[in-house]
């Protein structure tokens, strides 16, 4: 796990110390983010212990264990468990000063008469952090209520289930949903309601809401393949003092395909477009000709080279007498494959142009040169809002023209489909009614949604959650799980700079903007999240030195390019990936078709080698981040976290072989 040790003088925190808590204990003090090896002992000793690499080189081997750094007394009548940040699920355990190895460094940690140890945690999984708390909240006299209620605020009602008494764990989440759904088919309002929109293809799922944050209920098996028979439970350990926390029935959704104006017509998303085109370098000097892969992916137009290009199987004509089962299934394991070979192809762009900035797209014209009449004939051009022309030469002039057909559909469909997107942002988080800057935005029927006519109370969450919480997200049916542009340094030190990042296939790509004239976004890297861990908020600002530019508690309203406008501080916008990339193999194997990601039958990959297990001293990197508003932050680090989740539960032996490297002190 990531560990940050703290140690304060005082005595009297409470029970739950979160980042809260922790804003009014500035004086808590102790050592940065650090990888370490935590054993949990039971029967007997209660405890867990912190393990680290020996200062110096072979200690290890000859006394046959690392060195305990650290020992947390669980049965101690002050050591308290509590969610530190619900964002990035950390979790913290506080006790009082308690020896472990000598070490006079650490003397405040172990020796101390007086004062509090504050350890905050942070586990790669996301569900292996929900099971160590699930765990650790029982071993230290959690107790489970008798009932649950499911609230479902599409309808304004609940639903009141039973735990049962002999085997409260014997609630999966199965039985929860269709209790629900049997509860409200019951009643013939609800019903009609209900079974129109389940007809429609909607698909009901559970989730823990707190405040404007949706965290899905659907992983039933852990990361080595075990039933976790707390997967609807594990909600009560998330639960906060300041904040309620709600188990909600809402409409799993995905991304949104269609984009409605204000005159009633609807746009729905044009079809991707593929395929190799020659692509025209000009310079003051020379003009010079370039085979390409060219591939559109969410609103951007991907260039990869062509020997690293991954182009769609041809059509296969179905065998005849095939169920409906059977069919079902082949086309969810094409669309699996289909998705695997676009994720290739986008981490093996080298440049991308957004279809915004595309102002026209017409036939090539005779200012450039061009050696024959023909390359003329089946050439054309994108000009770019910055001036900036793009040429590209197709095989045929038919195929040119149907190139400048559908990407003329993708640039009108995308233009818009991003300022809507961007207003629907800022009715999830503020509302339609709200004060913006002295001005009173009005209710419009613009977008695919119905907007709120009345600001959004954290208590009560959104209708419009399920939306921006997205199920694509968990079910990878998008080659891109998340993309868009945030502001980024990779040092304490340095000053954060605009770039767009892709998250796709385990990787984090990013592109920049190469000169103020040109409109094409050239990759600089792609960070491997096999060894990543994503921190935010006040975990992320208490160990960045203080900024010129702080805001001191003022709110600052910014403006954006496609009008979003944020208001958020600096802390509520800001997350950490804290990761290492030598050494590391971190591309996943193919997602099953099949809910995959919820079942407890992963393909399991060979052994590591010895050398893509890091090691504790291994140096790691930091890529500090800070987007537009507090739920994009959220968002984003939902979204890496499951990706993380995704590469874990993918790579099953070498996971295994990370947990059990480096001796410890036998009991």
């Amino acid at each position: 796990m990531l560990l940050r040790a703290l140690h304060t003088r005082s005595e009297d925190l409470p029970r739950t110390y979160d980042e809260e808590e922790a804003r009014r204990h500035p004086e808590a003090r102790g050592e940065d983010w650090a990888e370490r090896l935590v054993v949990w002992r039971g029967r007997e000793r209660k405890r867990v212990e912190i393990y680290e690499d020996h200062a110096f080189p072979g200690v290890s081997k000859w006394k046959g264990h690392k060195r305990l750094a650290f020992v947390i007394p669980l049965n101690a009548p002050y050591t308290n468990l509590s969610l530190y940040s619900a964002t990035d699920l950390t979790f913290c355990l506080t006790c009082a000063p308690t020896p472990a190895e000598s070490i006079k460094s650490r003397a405040k940690f172990q020796l101390a008469s007086t004062g509090t140890n504050i350890f905050i945690f942070k586990c790669k999984s996301r569900s292996r952090a929900i099971d160590w708390m699930w765990k650790l909240w029982r071993a230290m006299g959690g107790t489970i209520p008798k009932y649950l209620d499911v609230q479902v605020p599409a309808l304004d009602t609940r639903v009141r289930i039973f735990v049962p008494a002999l085997d409260p764990l014997s609630l999966t989440r199965q039985e929860v949903l269709a209790t629900c759904l049997e509860s409200i088919l019951a009643v013939p309002d609800y019903a009609a309601l209900m079974q129109r929109t389940l007809r429609a293809g909607g698909k009901a799922e559970l989730c823990w809401r707190t405040g404007l944050k949706l965290d899905w209920v659907w992983l039933s098996a852990d990361v080595n393949g075990r039933a976790r028979a707390w997967e609807v439970m594990n909600g009560l350990v998330l639960r906060q003092v300041r904040r309620a926390t709600h188990l909600e029935l809402r409409l799993a959704e995905h991304y949104p395909t269609k984009v409605v104006l204000a005159d009633g017509t609807t746009l729905a998303e044009p079809p991707a477009v593929e395929g190799y085109l020659q692509r025209y370098y000009v310079s003051a000097s020379r003009t010079t000709r370039r085979r390409v892969y060219v591939a559109s992916n969410d609103g951007n137009l991907m260039f990869g080279p062509q020997h690293h290009a991954h182009p769609p199987a041809p059509p296969v004509i179905p065998p005849e007498g095939q169920t409906e089962e059977q069919r079902t299934a082949a086309w969810a394991r094409f669309r699996a494959a289909d998705t695997a070979r676009q994720g290739e192809n986008i981490l093996a762009a080298e440049e991308y142009v957004d279809l915004r900035d595309v102002l026209i797209i017409r036939w090539a014209e005779a200012a450039a040169p061009v050696k024959t009449e023909d390359r003329l004939k089946r050439s054309f051009e994108l000009v770019m809002r910055s001036g900036m022309v793009i040429r590209l030469e197709a095989h045929t002039r038919r195929n040119a023209s149907e190139w400048i057909h559908h990407l003329k559909a993708l640039v009108s469909y995308w233009t818009r489909q991003h300022r809507v997107w961007a207003r629907f942002e800022m009715d999830v988080t503020y509302g339609v009614e709200e004060h913006r800057d002295g001005v009173l935005h009005g209710p419009s029927a613009v977008g695919w949604y119905p907007r709120p006519k009345e600001p959004v109370d954290p208590d009560v969450g959104s209708a419009l959650l399920p939306g921006y919480w997205q199920w694509c997200v968990l079910d990878g049916c998008r080659a891109i799980i998340k993309a868009g542009r945030l502001f980024q340094k990779t040092g304490y030190r340095k000053q954060f700079t605009h770039m767009y990042h892709i998250l796709v296939q385990g990787h984090l790509m990013q592109f920049k903007l190469t000169s103020s004239t040109n409109s094409a976004y050239r990759m600089v890297t792609s960070i491997p999240l096999a060894d990543a861990y994503v921190y935010s908020g006040q975990s992320a600002m208490a160990s960045m030195p203080p900024s010129k530019d702080d805001q001191q508690g003022r709110v600052i309203t910014r403006y954006y390019q496609d009008g979003f406008e944020g208001r958020d501080s600096d802390e509520d916008t800001t997350f950490i990936i804290w990761y290492r990339d030598v050494h590391v193999e971190s591309r996943p194997v193919p997602k099953p078709p099949e809910n995959a990601m919820a079942s407890a039958h992963v393909q399991e990959g060979e052994g590591p080698q010895p050398s893509h297990i890091p090691l504790f001293k291994d140096k790691n990197r930091l890529l500090i981040c800070r987007a537009r508003s507090k739920l994009e932050r959220d968002t984003w680090c939902w979204a890496l976290n499951v990706e993380i989740e995704r590469l874990v539960r993918a790579t099953m032996a070498r996971e295994r072989a990370l947990r059990e490297y480096g001796d410890i002190i036998q009991s």
